[in-house]
């Protein structure tokens, strides 16, 4: 399986997805089906410091993911809304994962501080895939959505891609504290900082097997990644390995030699 940014030819599946969880799931909260040509402005109003992604297997585009500006007001510039679906009927099989595990090395590649995902509260699987991967509950808004003919509520879940410092930095670096080196904030380094994989011993009772919620994002209660290694394909290509029994990736942010080039 490979993830790579997705391309112009891959708006229909990127749609026909989508729309499968418009018609039948509150994991979005269109309530009309996206038409071809509002998709392919969808995607050409993305770019590297707001990518979108796909995970292809043998020309089947098996999920999608991306990241969005959170708001269009600039001091929100380095804060963006993430979202990961996945193609129906393969759910359980870690797609959801290895998704938001490559976002979310883009996001930080990208110089991005926070990432926001507005989560319907009755979407267990997407609200706990973002817990295993560092989220944490921001706010709840209350009774703010209306589909099928019921009021919504909705989960603020975030992850700050790094601790403290200068979040003033120019597109495509974020700046460790406590240094100087950053016009604009006094004690910045101008060293990035980039999401990397560890590997983290999990409790034997997570195997158990997941339950289907309807979401579209994957129920992460068993999170192993499909067979093989997942083979991204962007700026930077690399290779994220399928977890071992009674594992899974957690992510630690680490500060790369001064020579990468993001």
């Amino acid at each position: 399986m490979d993830i790579r940014l997705a391309e112009p030819r891959d708006a229909a599946a990127i749609n026909e997805i989508y729309n499968h969880y418009v018609a039948h799931s509150t994991a979005t909260y269109h309530t009309e089906p996206v038409s071809p040509e509002e998709r392919l402005v969808w995607l050409a109003a993305h770019g590297p410091i707001h990518p979108v992604t796909v995970a292809e297997e043998d020309g089947l585009v098996l999920g999608w993911a991306s990241l969005s500006p959170f708001h269009p007001r600039p001091a929100y510039r380095f804060t963006v809304e993430n979202s990961v679906y996945v193609r129906p009927g393969l759910h359980g099989r870690g797609l959801g994962s290895a998704l938001m595990a490559d976002l979310l090395g883009r996001a930080a590649g990208a110089g991005h501080r926070s990432i926001v995902a507005l989560i319907d509260a009755g979407q267990g699987a997407s609200i706990r895939l973002h817990r295993r991967f560092g989220f944490e509950e921001a706010g709840r808004l209350k009774a703010v959505g209306f589909k099928f003919g019921c009021w919504l509520d909705v989960v603020y879940m975030q992850l700050l891609l790094h601790a403290g410092g200068c979040t003033n930095a120019p597109a495509g670096r974020a700046y460790l504290p406590g240094q100087s080196g950053h016009p604009d904030c006094p004690g910045s380094s101008g060293v990035p900082v980039v999401v990397s994989l560890e590997r983290r011993r999990r409790n034997p009772g997570c195997g158990r097997r997941p339950r289907q919620d309807g979401g579209g994002r994957e129920n992460v209660n068993r999170p192993a990644l499909p067979r093989g290694p997942i083979h991204v394909v962007g700026p930077a290509r690399r290779s994220v390995g399928a977890p071992h029994a009674g594992e899974d990736a957690r992510l630690s942010l680490t500060s790369p030699s001064p020579s990468v080039n993001r």
